[in-house]
């Protein structure tokens, strides 16, 4: 995915298996007919994409595989891409191999 602004990705299409809670709302879960032994949360009035202008149908807030035990809340991790950029290696801090680190110490 190349580094551009206002691109709005969008991942493989999926259907969804819904159903109504009533005569104008649905139950949140949701089934694939793609990853039949996924659990899924859809949320309908999550409408709008990050740019706050385009459309969409709806948000997938959860989702869990079920047969390799892999939950993510807050998006759908079989279709999110995230943007990677190049790293400047020589602005990282060189760690010195003789040294123990602690993750919750902060070195100087």
């Amino acid at each position: 995915m190349p580094h551009t602004d206002n691109v709005i990705n969008v991942g493989t299409e999926e259907t969804l298996i819904i159903q109504a809670a009533s005569l104008s709302s649905f139950y949140k879960q949701a089934k694939s007919v793609q990853f039949i032994k996924d659990e899924i949360d859809y949320d309908f009035d999550l409408n709008l994409c990050e740019d706050t202008v385009t459309s969409r149908t709806g948000w997938i807030t959860r989702r869990k595989d079920t047969q390799f035990n892999n939950e993510i809340i807050g998006f759908d991790f079989r279709n999110v891409r995230f943007r990677r950029f190049k790293t400047d290696v020589s602005r990282i801090l060189n760690w010195a191999n003789d040294l123990i680190y602690h993750p919750r110490c902060r070195y100087i």
